[in-house]
């Protein structure tokens, strides 16, 4: 059964699941509404379409169960457990998410099919895995992981793009093919950056922050476009591949190694204190 939500609504239900079979839209109206789901432990699943004929001006999910969606949610925001202070729960996505501003995942996030995700700020506060055979796309900013935990690792994709300016606060993104950032970086942590069969890393922007970068790509290139640590030193910055490390700027680091015998290729000044 389609459902219209006309009004700001919140739902709960104690530990109980939370079950969406038929198309969820907003009523089309100027100002449309929003929807808030409480579940407690109990699951929140969408069957079909969110907002495909109407959207909601907010979804937001609270639970520590399962949140999942098996088709395309189209809403202005969309957050998983915003409010906790740490991940909580899991979620699984098999189509598109779409918003006209923020989305949030404060979750352990699976993604199980081809994915990207759309709006002005894509947060992951929790893990993000794939299964080894899935791509993810955030259209947008993105923030990877939270400053304040070591719960947020990102594993198992088979590529990750994002396409516009990149906090990095995740110590790991492991995936199997390529990374491509294509806006300016920031290190909000520690990271090691990792391609398990031989894809390349891409940076096409700036990469800046205090912290330690470690990218190992096995075959796969190396490419950091902009300048690296022109706003923010970085501190050890560490490049495993045995294919083409390119710097085509300037760079300043703590410390820099370039290692397994591939080609370098320089286009800026080398700045280290190490």
């Amino acid at each position: 059964t389609p459902v219209v939500v006309t009004g700001n609504v919140a739902m709960g239900s104690a530990n109980g699941n939370i079950n969406f079979a038929g198309l969820l839209d907003g009523d089309g109206s100027a100002t449309p509404a929003s929807l808030t789901l409480g579940s407690g432990t109990g699951n929140v699943t969408f069957s079909t379409k969110v907002g495909s004929l109407a959207m909601l001006s907010a979804l937001g999910i609270n639970t520590t169960g399962l949140a999942s969606a098996t088709d395309t949610i189209q809403v202005g925001s969309f957050a998983i457990n915003a409010a906790s202070a740490l991940p909580a729960g899991s979620a699984t996505l098999l189509a598109n998410v779409t918003t006209s501003t923020t989305q949030v995942y404060n979750t352990a996030l699976n993604v199980g099919a081809n994915i990207n995700l759309t709006g002005t700020q894509i947060s992951t506060g929790g893990t993000v895995s794939g299964g080894g055979n899935f791509a993810l796309t955030i259209t947008g900013n993105a923030v990877l992981g939270n400053a304040s935990d070591t719960l947020d690792n990102i594993t198992g994709l088979q590529t990750l793009t994002v396409t516009g300016d990149t906090l990095i606060n995740t110590g790991v993104i492991t995936t199997r093919g390529g990374q491509t950032y294509t806006g300016n970086a920031t290190l909000g942590n520690a990271t090691a950056l990792s391609t398990t069969d031989n894809g390349t890393v891409l940076f096409s922007g700036t990469v800046n922050g205090t912290k330690n970068l470690t990218i190992s790509t096995g075959s796969g290139n190396v490419t950091l476009t902009g300048a690296v640590g022109g706003t923010a030193r970085l501190g050890t910055l560490s490049l495993v591949s045995t294919g083409a490390t390119t710097f085509g700027s300037s760079v300043k680091a703590a410390s820099l190694s370039a290692s397994n015998s591939g080609t370098v290729f320089v286009g800026g000044n080398i700045d280290t204190t190490g």
